[in-house]
C-alpha cells in the first residue's frame, strides 16, 4: 500500500512539475498561481459532483470552467504585465493567495475528498479496494 501511495503521490508531483515547466518553457511566465488553480479545479469537481452530475460530467465541466478562469487570468492579469517578469510574479502570487483564502472563507471544512475515478482492487477479483482495507484497519484501532 505504501508503494501504491508513493506512486500516486509521485505522479501528482510529476504532473504539477510538468505544468510549471510547460508554462514557463513555452510562455516564459512564472505562474505562482498554478497550484491554486489545481486546487480550484478540484473544488470545481467537488461542487459539480454535489450538484448531482456524474463524475465524467463533473470532470468535463471543471476543465471547461478552469480553462475559462485561466483565459481570464491571462487576459486581465498576466498579459498587461508580460514585459515585467517581477510584476507577473507578484500578481500571480497575489492571485494564488486570493484563491486559497476565498476557498477557505466559503468552505466550512478546510479539506474535502473526491471519490476515486478508478477502483484499485487489492487482488484481482477481490470485492475490496486497497483503501477499504486501510479504513477497516484504522477503524478497528479506534
Amino acid at each position: 500500500m505504501l508503494l501504491i501511495n508513493g506512486i500516486i503521490l509521485g505522479s501528482v508531483y510529476a504532473l504539477l512539475a510538468l505544468g510549471y515547466s510547460l508554462v514557463y518553457g513555452v510562455g516564459k511566465i512564472m505562474n505562482l498561481a498554478h497550484g491554486a488553480l489545481y486546487i480550484l479545479t478540484g473544488y470545481f469537481i467537488y461542487w459539480i459532483l454535489n450538484a448531482g452530475y456524474s463524475r465524467g460530467e463533473a470532470i468535463l465541466y471543471a476543465i471547461i470552467l478552469i480553462t475559462l478562469v485561466g483565459a481570464l487570468v491571462y487576459l486581465l492579469l498576466i498579459k498587461p504585465l508580460q514585459n515585467t517578469p517581477l510584476g507577473v510574479l507578484i500578481v500571480t502570487f497575489a492571485l494564488a493567495y486570493l484563491i486559497q483564502n476565498l476557498i477557505s472563507f466559503f468552505m466550512e471544512a478546510p479539506a474535502v475528498t473526491i471519490p476515486g475515478l478508478f477502483r484499485i482492487q487489492l487482488f484481482p477479483g477481490s470485492p475490496y479496494e486497497w483503501r477499504d482495507i486501510f479504513r477497516k484497519k484504522q477503524n478497528s484501532i479506534n
